[in-house]
């Protein structure tokens, strides 16, 4: 038990995690059924097999607890406690988790997509739909569907500004305008200090580095740490700094000369 026969029949070789062997015998090892693991090397009985956490599967043959994913409407790190995904939010599975646009407010708990967020329904008084208001001119079929397509857009698309670094891509009505990392230039030694500007253009500002400066042609220059300006750093070789040191000598020797005189 918790062996199979190796190749040729002539070694045995232990069951591997993930799978076991309860019975003696020339038979191969049995995989633990999906949404179950076992890191057990050599298992003979199926009890080492565990089940995955609550709201997480894992397919056949997983040989550990990370193998176990949250399930859609779900969130959590592999392997451990899956939480249900807040109102206001939807989980697609897994660790991540995402807020609903800013202006589609609305999702149940346990929400896995987008599709799950809503607007809020007016229930003002005053609140009329265009085909209710007497005085809004019906629109074409091809009017129509642009309207609804704005309307759309404007349900989904926020316009509110990304962290640093990053910008709103293009919104259309069947995808949503998620920020993107900026691509525009930055020279080296820089780091981009400020969103897409405006919100969803590929302009992201961008700030030298500590102890850097910018100089001609938007470059990043080391800055002199007393005076604040660029500085230009010379590297010399074993035999400049040589040359270089027996000049101070001798300047210094001179120095002592002239002040003992």
């Amino acid at each position: 038990a918790g062996y199979t026969a190796g190749s040729g029949g002539v070694a045995c070789t232990s069951c591997a995690a993930g799978t076991y062997k309860s019975l003696p015998g020339v038979g191969g090892c049995l995989l633990c059924v999906a949404d179950f693991y076992s890191p057990t090397i050599g298992a003979s009985s199926p009890e080492t097999c565990l089940a995955c956490p609550a709201s997480s599967s894992s397919p056949p043959s997983s040989a550990a607890a990370a193998a176990c994913v949250c399930s859609p409407g779900f969130y959590g790190a592999a392997g451990d406690q899956c939480l249900a995904c807040p109102l206001g939010s939807y989980c697609p599975g897994g660790s991540a988790i995402s807020v609903c646009p800013a202006l589609v407010p609305e999702s149940p708990p346990g929400s896995s997509s987008i599709s799950d967020c809503h607007p809020e329904a007016d229930s003002s008084p005053n609140a009329t739909s265009r085909a209710e208001d007497p005085t809004t001119t019906p629109l074409t079929t091809d009017a129509a569907e642009e309207e609804e397509d704005r309307r759309a857009v404007d349900v989904l698309c926020s316009k509110e500004k990304c962290t640093a670094g990053y910008y709103r891509a293009a919104c259309t009505p069947a995808l949503p305008n998620e920020c993107v990392a900026c691509g525009n230039h930055k020279p080296e030694r820089a780091y981009y200090s400020g969103a897409g500007t405006p919100y969803n253009a590929d302009a992201c500002p961008w700030t030298c580095n500590d102890g850097y400066g910018v100089v001609e042609r938007g470059l990043c220059s080391l800055l002199d740490v007393k005076f604040f300006e660029p500085v230009q750093v010379t590297i010399l070789t074993v035999a400049e700094s040589a040359q270089a040191f027996v000049q101070f000598q001798q300047a210094a020797f001179v120095a002592d000369m002239a002040a003992g005189l």
